[in-house]
Order: structure tokens, then C-alpha cells, then sequence
């Protein structure tokens, strides 16, 4: 029997407690934090920027462990239709893992490796955040998503699945988009979106900023996982 469970995220939290039942017992949703000191909005068109951006004019970027809950092949078909669209279309693949040979060889076979980088795992990705358009998650499932909250927390809009975890760091329309999990036409049509109504990204943007401002700084985060712990060592 377990005192407390702690999950990242109330979508995460109602799942297990369906999952288990009477046996759940107590689960708080606590989610994540960032210090939001390292994504202060700075300017995101530096020079030195400029070669990561290749000269771009649309720059979508992903950043996750590259392994089969990311679902980073969603991204890569939905490549050939952003380039239909705009020909300059970059994409910007941050982060290692298992999956990479095989995003490697499905880039090749669209016959997109072109418009596709590879970064690799970077320590810091706090550059490559801020010279993206558009950060895109497009997961089978998430614990939260930092990522999500990190791009937010830079004025980047992001699209992301309508999965668990993701729901709870997105509001559709109001913070980000949402689309069908392994729908690429779908994903291609939501960046698309944001990157032709000015008005939608500053309104994406904008609601954005306030919700990671207003939630998910990590002093709340620790205040809250204090509050339950002490919560428990009273017997409450």
C-alpha cells in the first residue's frame, strides 16, 4: 500500500486512478516546473542564429528523446507537405536516442533529409528554441511535456497531440493547437496555421506566456510537493 502517489499532470492522475481502482489510494497531480530565469524572452533573430536557421523562412523544431513515445515519424511525413507549402521549410530534430537510425533512414526514403537536421543531444537548448517558428510535440502520450512549457515560456507557439499529459500543458486554441495523435496532415495544417495568422500566433503566444508564468515556475511546483508531504506527516 502506498501513502501518496505524486504524477505530473491531472490527465496522468485520472488514468492511473482508473487503471487501479480501490487500490489507488491517494494521487495528487503536481506538475512540472522550470526556472524561468533561463527562458527570460531575449531576442531570437542574433546573428549568430543565423546558421541554425540556415536561412529558413519557416523553422520547426521538436525537442525529445528520439524514441517511439515521441512519435517523431509523425513529424518527419508530415515534412513533404510543409515543403509543398514553403519550399525553405527547416526542421530542427534536437535530442538522442534508440529511434535516430530509423528517422534517418525514413527522412532519406521521403527523399526530405534536405530540409531535416539532426542536432543531436545538446546540453543547452535554450538556443535552438528561441530561432524556431514553431515547436512541435507530437507524442503518443506525455508525462506533461516540458518542452512544451520551455517553448512557451520563449513566445515560441507550439502544436501537440490531444494526448494525456499534453492536454494538461495545452489549451487548444488558447495556448497552442492540439491535433490528432499520428494525424500528419492534420500536424502540417496546425503549423501551417500558426505561421500564416499573425494574429493567431500572438494570441497563442501571448496566453501562453501567462499560463508558464503563472503555473509553472518550479518555486510553486516545490511549494505544493512541500504542502502535500507535510499534508502527510500530519496524518491529514
Amino acid at each position: 500500500y502506498v501513502d501518496l502517489q505524486i504524477t505530473s499532470s491531472p490527465s496522468l492522475q485520472k488514468k492511473l486512478n482508473d487503471f487501479l481502482g480501490k487500490r489507488a489510494g491517494r494521487i495528487e497531480a503536481i506538475t512540472p516546473g522550470i526556472d524561468l530565469g533561463r527562458f527570460k524572452e531575449g531576442c531570437r533573430e542574433r546573428k549568430e542564429m543565423d546558421p541554425i536557421r540556415g536561412g529558413a523562412s519557416l523553422v520547426v523544431g521538436t525537442v525529445a528523446r528520439l524514441a517511439k513515445q515521441k512519435a517523431l515519424h509523425v513529424l518527419l511525413e508530415a515534412v513533404p507537405s510543409l515543403l509543398n507549402m514553403e519550399p525553405s521549410t527547416r526542421i530542427l530534430i534536437a535530442g538522442e536516442g534508440p529511434m535516430r537510425r530509423s528517422l534517418e533512414r525514413q527522412a532519406a526514403k521521403l527523399k526530405v533529409e534536405h530540409a531535416i537536421t539532426f542536432l543531436g543531444y545538446q546540453s543547452d537548448m535554450v538556443p535552438f528554441l528561441r530561432v524556431m517558428d514553431v515547436l512541435v510535440l507530437p507524442s503518443e502520450h506525455e508525462g506533461f511535456g516540458i518542452a512544451l512549457i520551455e517553448a512557451m515560456a520563449l513566445k515560441v507557439p507550439v502544436v501537440a497531440t490531444r494526448v494525456v499529459g499534453a492536454v494538461d500543458a495545452v489549451e487548444d486554441g488558447e495556448t497552442g493547437l492540439l491535433v490528432p495523435y499520428g494525424d500528419a496532415a492534420a500536424l502540417s495544417s496546425a503549423i501551417l496555421g500558426i505561421w500564416r495568422r499573425p494574429e493567431l500566433k500572438r494570441k497563442l503566444v501571448q496566453n501562453a506566456s501567462q499560463f508558464v508564468h503563472l503555473k509553472c515556475g518550479r518555486e510553486l511546483m516545490t511549494a505544493r510537493i512541500e504542502s502535500v508531504y507535510t499534508a502527510l506527516g500530519a496524518g491529514r
